[in-house]
């Protein structure tokens, strides 16, 4: 019993521990250490992109296996949007189940690069270059209005698919 009192005690102290230091760095308007340990992965929304794919390849990615499908799309390199990747993903945080046929969605993209054809792609997560993160591919459509894709903005284009992004006759079968 005196362990298990032992065991609580010390728990306790170090729970209150990563408190005070956490609230010393939001004192200074710093980012806590800490903070990360405790806080589950909050990414934005999902959003809609209106791209043409330059590129598929595979790459094996730090703390990822297998070999993960990298799409590289016509955005400008600094976008967050011009590397992307497409790999199954539980999408239960944005209440949208999972993603278990990315398969079908590489037939489909490596289709639309052999006929020079632009996409509308819903695309979720985060890009962070430090850790070799990537956002993911979930959801293709076809982009509605083809002969304007290059008149118009990245805006423009990205606006576009967002408009159209719940037309299922636009969904893109492999």
């Amino acid at each position: 019993m005196s362990v298990v009192l032992s065991v609580l005690a010390t728990a306790s102290a170090v729970a209150s521990r990563v408190v005070d230091i956490h609230g010393f760095f939001k004192i200074f308007g710093l980012s806590s250490p800490v903070e990360n340990i405790f806080a589950p992965q909050v990414y934005p929304s999902p959003e809609w992109i209106g791209v043409k794919i330059e590129s598929i390849y595979n790459k094996q990615l730090p703390n990822y296996s297998p070999q993960t499908t990298m799409i590289q799309t016509d955005k400008p390199p600094n976008a967050d949007n011009v590397l992307l990747r497409n790999v199954d993903q539980d999408l239960k945080a944005i209440e949208r189940g999972s993603k278990y046929n990315s398969g079908n969605y590489e037939v489909s993209l490596k289709r639309a690069l052999q006929k020079n054809k632009p996409l509308c792609l819903e695309v979720y997560g985060k890009r962070i270059p430090q850790k070799s993160e990537f956002k993911n591919i979930i959801k293709i459509n076809t982009f509605p209005t083809e002969k304007n894709y290059e008149k118009l903005t990245l805006e423009e284009r990205d606006a576009v698919c967002l408009k159209h992004k719940d037309f299922a006759q636009t969904t893109l079968n492999p």
